[in-house]
């Protein structure tokens, strides 16, 4: 397990310092999970914790490595981080910048060299017939700034070399289309899930995304549930048949980019809850859900045991009898509060001679 090493000159372990400069200038413009990746190593720098792992960071974010490092990159292009890279791959450390005056904080007490890191140089394109990716220009590619950083990081995705027109597809997705390095690694990182990433295939999904107006790593996701699974299991599952609203559109993203969940796991929650007689009960799904994620379910065989468990649970519970039949018990009130008296003949007599004697 990688430990990524993190300095403090802070003593405070209780209050983490946000610098403002970060919140003027950097905050706004980045993701979430860069904000977040952010706000978790400035934490642990002030705590003075420098035994950090990269599947630590990204469990505690709930997000994946691979997204963890895409924000470790996103800032390093900021100036705001460094980490450097051990021959195998591996992060060794991280430094943060000192917002206050502009320096990076100091790095390992023992330091040790920092591992050579060859920049991979990007390949002139060979004209290639009939392909967008001839309109790229060659020379501005080779001094791009990001060019070198985007490749490199290719070939990481891939574990190989990249060939020539993998190199061709991502400098026109890059110059010609105009991606972000962040939203061209989100691409890539998709289709090499998808097993989907033959350049021409990485290159026709790129102008899909252009085409629809996608920008940014976020709009991406949102673009991408449109056409998931999850998207139309939702639909069905509650008996919708037009598109999502912006609200259901909302509680969906949440259920699939931030829990995780998976269609079959959306769709057994969708069917619980119409079995439940709430034909369009997005909370009562809601609340499902959020259960079975706080208890690590992430398939429909986790669901079985929770189930048994819960059905035994209910069997240990004493029942309660109901009898219709039965009179229910009088209420108290205050004319049979108390004991009431009897009378003989002879004293009723007594009483009538009283009463007329009265008059």
């Amino acid at each position: 397990m990688c430990t990524l090493g993190i300095i403090s000159k802070s003593k405070a372990s209780t209050v983490t310092a946000i610098p403002n400069r970060f919140i003027d200038e950097y905050m706004m413009e980045a993701s979430g999970t860069d904000v977040k990746v952010y706000l978790y190593l400035l934490r642990h720098m002030s705590d003075g914790d420098t035994d950090i792992s990269v599947h630590t960071m990204a469990d505690f974010l709930d997000c994946t490595e691979k997204a963890l490092l895409r924000s470790l990159s996103y800032w390093t292009r900021q100036g705001i981080l460094e980490y450097t890279v051990s021959d195998d791959g591996a992060i060794d450390s991280i430094r943060l910048a000192d917002l206050s005056d502009g320096y990076l904080t100091d790095s390992l007490s023992r330091k040790e060299p920092e591992p050579k890191q060859t920049p991979v140089k990007p390949m002139k394109p060979a004209p290639i017939k009939k392909s967008p990716a001839e309109r790229i220009d060659a020379d501005a590619a080779s001094y791009d700034a990001d060019m070198s950083f985007i490749l490199s990081s290719l070939e990481s995705y891939y574990d190989r070399a990249l060939s020539a027109e993998d190199i061709r597809a991502a400098q026109y997705i890059h110059l010609t289309l105009g991606f972000s390095s962040d939203l061209l690694l989100f691409l890539y990182e998709i289709c090499i899930d998808q097993q989907k990433a033959a350049p021409k295939y990485v290159v026709k999904k790129a102008e899909d995304w252009q085409a629809n107006d996608v920008h940014t790593v976020e709009e991406a996701k949102n673009y991408m549930l449109l056409f998931s699974d999850a998207y139309n299991t939702f639909r069905k599952g509650f008996g919708i048949s037009d598109n999502l609203t912006y609200d259901e559109l909302s509680l969906l993203r949440t259920w699939v980019n931030d829990w995780h969940m998976s269609a079959e796991l959306i769709g057994e929650a969708c069917r619980r809850t119409t079995m439940q007689g709430h034909r369009r009960g997005y909370s009562y799904a809601n609340k499902i859900l959020s259960d079975w994620r706080s208890q690590g379910v992430t398939t429909l065989q986790d669901i079985a045991p929770l189930d048994e468990k819960h059905r035994l649970e209910n069997a240990e519970k004493p029942a309660v009898k109901k009898n219709s039949t039965s009179a229910a018990p009088k209420k108290p009130n205050m004319f049979n509060d108390f004991n009431q008296r009897t009378y003989s003949a002879e004293q009723w007599k007594e009483i009538e001679k009283r009463m007329y004697a009265k008059k």
